[in-house]
């Protein structure tokens, strides 16, 4: 394998779970190709845990118009590549892991202009997928 472009751009979790499914759809089943065990192991596990992050979440899919949109509506808060791709990521829902995401953000930002950021985040980017949680396992931790 031969490396053209050296870190031409970063990917977001939504850009690599629809290039695996892309690919996933490309290969026919009724042909039978050779394939490096491990590489269908690293395929398999990567997609699994991309669907359990923001990127997979279906009850709020994320889309290109959708990441689109968020990235031009946080252009005013003058956000670094690497962090606006950290939001679309992690996709925060409260402050402490807004704080993680964001280098300095409480001298850089207002706690209005926080909140609206949790606002676009929630609205454009998704959020995590809630576990289900069994009925005899949500009376055990109540």
């Amino acid at each position: 394998m031969k490396i053209e472009k050296v870190r031409d751009s970063l990917l977001s979790d939504y850009e690599v779970l629809k290039h695996l499914d892309e690919i996933r759809e490309s290969r026919d089943s009724s042909v039978r190709t050779l394939k490096a065990e491990n590489v269908e192991t690293i395929i398999l596990e990567v997609h699994a845990y991309l669907r359990d992050r923001p990127a997979g979440n279906p009850a709020n899919p994320q889309s290109a118009e959708k990441l689109t949109e968020f990235v031009r509506l946080v252009k005013p808060y003058e956000l670094e590549k690497a962090e606006i791709l950290q939001l679309i990521n992690v996709a925060p829902r409260s402050l402490p892991v807004l704080f993680n995401a964001i280098e300095e953000c409480d001298q850089r930002f207002t706690d209005e202009q926080m909140e609206e950021l949790l606002e676009l985040i929630a609205q454009y980017v998704g959020f995590e997928p809630t576990p289900e949680v069994e009925e005899g396992e949500a009376e055990e931790a109540a």
